[in-house]
C-alpha cells in the first residue's frame, strides 16, 4: 500500500547533495514504515450473520479486530486504512462502500478523515440491525438446551442481554436463569437461599460434579443389588415357617389290589372265573362269596 493523503513527510536523500532534511524520531519511525512494503495482516472476511441482530454485533467485533491489527502492523495513514479496509473486508464490504458513496456522511463523522467516514457510513448500516425489541423477543424465547450446562446457559443469556438495553443486564440474566433452568431441584435451592449469580454458577459446577461422580459409582458396582437381594432372602428363608410335611400315603400291596372279594383269592378275569360264584358260604350261607377271607 502506498501513502497518498494524509501519508507522513518523507525525507529525501541524495548522494550528489551535501545537505539532507532532518527527520523527528516520529517522521523517522513513520518513514520507516512506509517503506518497509506491504503487510499482510491475515484478516477474515467480514460474513454477515443470517439473523440481522447478530450482524451488529459481528461487525463490532470484526471492525475492532482489524483496528488491533493497524496499530500492531503500525498502519496509520488513511489511504492505507481504507485499502486494508477494502482488500481483508471482502465482497460484502466492499459492494457496501461503493453504494454507500452517495448517501451523506453522519453530522458527528464530516470533520473526520475518509476512512473514519467510511466506517461512520458502515456503523449506521450495521449497528442499526440491532433493535433492542428484536433483541429482547429472542431473550424470550431462550431455554436452556439439553445436555448444556447452566454455565454454558449463562454465557448465551449474557451475550443476547447486551443486545437489549437492559438499565440492570445483570438481574435480568438472573431471573432469566431461574425461569428456564432445566434444573428444577437447583431453581427451588436458589431461590430459598437467594443466590447470586456467582453462588448459582458455583453450585451448579458442584451439583454437575457429584452428579457425575455418583454415576460412575453406580456403574462400576452393577452386582450390589443383587447381593442385597440374596443377604435378603437368606433373611427371609430364616424366618418363614415351615411348612406341614404331606402324609405319606399308605403303601398298597399289590397282592392285595389283585385279591378278588369274593373268594379271596388273587385271580385275574371274569366273575365266573371265581371260584365263588355259585357257591354258597358256609358261614352265613349267602351265595356268591367266601367270609373266610374277609
Amino acid at each position: 500500500m502506498s501513502d497518498t493523503e494524509e501519508g507522513p513527510p518523507t525525507v529525501s536523500t541524495s548522494h550528489n547533495s551535501t545537505a539532507t532534511t532532518a527527520a523527528t524520531p516520529t517522521q523517522a519511525q513513520a518513514v520507516q514504515d512506509s517503506t518497509s512494503g506491504p503487510k499482510d495482516i491475515r484478516m477474515q472476511a467480514f460474513i454477515a450473520d443470517s439473523y440481522p441482530d447478530e450482524t451488529g454485533r459481528q461487525w463490532k467485533k470484526w471492525k475492532n479486530e482489524l483496528l488491533t491489527r493497524f496499530r500492531y502492523f503500525r498502519i496509520a495513514s488513511t489511504q492505507d486504512c481504507v485499502d486494508a479496509l477494502h482488500i481483508y473486508g471482502g465482497e460484502q464490504i466492499r459492494e457496501l462502500i461503493e453504494s454507500l458513496e452517495n448517501v451523506p456522511t453522519p453530522s458527528s463523522a464530516e470533520s473526520l478523515n475518509e476512512y473514519k467516514k467510511i466506517i461512520a457510513k458502515l456503523d449506521n448500516h450495521f449497528i442499526h440491525m440491532v433493535h433492542p425489541d428484536c433483541a429482547r423477543n429472542k431473550l424470550e424465547k431462550m431455554r436452556q438446551n439439553e445436555g448444556e450446562s447452566v454455565a454454558q446457559y449463562h454465557v448465551r443469556l449474557r451475550l443476547q442481554v447486551t443486545k437489549c438495553s437492559f438499565t440492570d443486564p445483570d438481574d435480568v440474566i438472573q431471573s432469566k436463569s431461574l425461569q428456564t433452568m432445566r434444573d428444577k431441584k437447583l431453581r427451588r435451592e436458589a431461590m430459598v437461599k437467594r443466590y447470586t449469580q456467582q453462588q448459582l454458577l458455583e453450585h451448579a459446577a458442584n451439583k454437575k460434579d457429584i452428579d457425575r461422580q455418583a454415576q460412575h459409582m453406580e456403574e462400576t458396582l452393577p452386582s450390589a443389588p443383587s447381593a442385597r437381594n440374596q443377604v435378603n432372602k437368606v433373611h427371609q428363608k430364616r424366618h418363614q415357617k415351615p411348612k406341614d410335611k404331606p402324609k405319606p400315603k399308605p403303601a398298597h400291596d399289590d397282592k392285595k389290589n389283585n385279591t378278588c372279594q369274593f373268594c379271596g383269592l388273587d385271580h385275574k378275569g371274569l366273575r365266573s372265573q371265581c371260584l365263588a360264584s355259585g357257591k354258597t358260604c358256609g358261614s352265613c350261607s349267602k351265595k356268591g362269596y367266601f367270609r373266610s377271607h374277609v
